[in-house]
């Protein structure tokens, strides 16, 4: 019952009775804490847990070696991997998963977005109770429903990983064809946030998908051409009725660097570029400035690393771009870890990356470059290290002792069926 609870909250990570001033709700990490510690002689650590725990208490203790004040805040923004910590843990230890309680999860979103759709004003008197509810009205500018989350591209990037998750748990379970629904019904309400970063995730997804061939390549390369005129007809005929994220697609296979000078994935993709810069330009390569130092120097970084020359900002973005680097967080957690631990960083970056990789092709090739793409979308964007389903996967493809729940709806399970629960080849 307490690891499913835990579940429950890692997968609805904005969720509680009393929301906190941030995003990302702190039920997850807790409850992945009293089970820990309810389940303590269950608990083993091997070289790659050390050195993640060491690896977030170095991080935390990080602190801003350029003169700055450590405020609250900054701390509050800092303690990110202690709180995954955990959740990654919790992952790796249990011994079960009911299916039931992603099936509960889907049902209940499937059920909020038909609130939201018929009654936006509901929706907010009521969810607006249990997350902290952001002011995007729904429609606007093309937006799409928020749901569970504070705006839709919450929702629909936590959607994006309801598939990877059931994806890795339908293969290790033998249960590819019985979990299909619950995939469907992950990209379905992906859609219906019609949250741009949804949409690319799915697109890379299908990508790596592919066992390319010649004419798979040649096939692709005509998929594309009959995207890119659909979408120019669609603009030109009839604009208003095409959703943002295609028409961010459409201007993302015309002109890349348009679409990041004229969008908000102009600051992710610039925030992780100044991350990266400060491993040349900026003052402490090696172990990074630490953590709150961004107010202190990102206008020095952001004029020295020259990205307001090379992108083509809009004079809106142009404008928010310098006001966004003076805060206390990127809008990219890779940029963001980048600058604060420097190469240390970097490099703990790439030990994740290699771990998932290494982790995912035992399962299946192709979960293998879905995790690696699911964790590079992650850190790329401007989620928080504290968004706890990418540290859930890792923790479940390193779990060796998993067992798997069928859904009830979709298999009833007797005592005497225990051939039904399948576990970890």
């Amino acid at each position: 019952m307490l690891s499913s609870i835990a579940l429950f909250f890692i997968l609805l990570p904005y969720l509680s009775p009393m929301p906190l001033g941030s995003d990302i709700q702190p039920l997850a990490g807790f409850f992945s804490m009293v089970w820990l510690a309810a389940n303590s002689n269950r608990v083993k650590l091997d070289h790659f847990d050390l050195w993640l725990l060491i690896f977030a208490l170095l991080y935390t203790l990080n602190f801003d070696r350029t003169g700055g004040e450590l405020s609250s805040q900054v701390l509050r923004k800092h303690i990110n991997m202690l709180y995954v910590y955990p959740i990654y843990l919790f992952a790796k230890n249990i011994r079960y998963i009911k299916m039931d309680v992603f099936q509960i999860v889907l049902f209940l979103t499937l059920t909020v977005a038909v609130l939201q759709s018929v009654s936006p004003g509901l929706h907010g008197a009521t969810i607006g109770q249990i997350l902290r509810f952001k002011d995007v009205e729904f429609g606007a500018s093309g937006r799409g429903l928020s749901i569970l989350a504070p705006e839709p591209t919450d929702m629909g990037f936590t959607a994006f990983y309801y598939f990877v998750l059931v994806s890795i748990l339908s293969l290790k379970s033998a249960g590819y064809k019985k979990y299909t629904l619950l995939k469907v019904v992950s990209v379905f309400l992906a859609l219906l946030t019609l949250s741009g970063s949804s949409i690319f995730a799915f697109f890379f997804a299908l990508f790596a998908s592919l066992n390319f061939t010649w004419r798979k390549a040649l096939y692709s390369i005509m998929t594309i051409c009959v995207v890119v005129i659909a979408l120019q007809l669609a603009m030109t005929n009839i604009p208003e009725s095409v959703p943002r994220p295609f028409v961010m697609l459409h201007t993302f296979l015309i002109d890349p660097l348009a679409l990041v000078g004229s969008t908000s994935l102009g600051y992710r993709a610039s925030h992780f570029w100044l991350g990266l810069s400060s491993l040349v330009v900026g003052d402490f390569p090696i172990i990074g400035s630490g953590i709150g130092s961004l107010r202190e120097q990102g206008s020095e970084l952001l004029g020295r690393s020259g990205i307001l020359q090379f992108v083509p900002f809009t004079a809106y973005y142009h404008a928010g771009m310098i006001s966004s680097v003076t805060g206390v967080q990127l809008s990219s957690s890779a940029g963001q870890l980048t600058l604060e631990m420097g190469l240390i960083g970097l490099l703990a970056l790439i030990i994740i990356f290699v771990r998932l990789y290494h982790l995912g092709v035992k399962v299946d090739a192709y979960i293998g470059k879905l995790v690696v793409i699911a964790f590079a979308l992650f850190v790329f964007q401007s989620f928080p290290l504290s968004y706890p389903p990418p540290w859930f996967v890792l923790g479940i493809l390193a779990n060796r002792n998993l067992r798997i729940i069928p859904p009830r709806m979709l298999v009833k399970i007797l005592p005497s069926q225990s051939k039904l629960v399948y576990g970890f080849r």
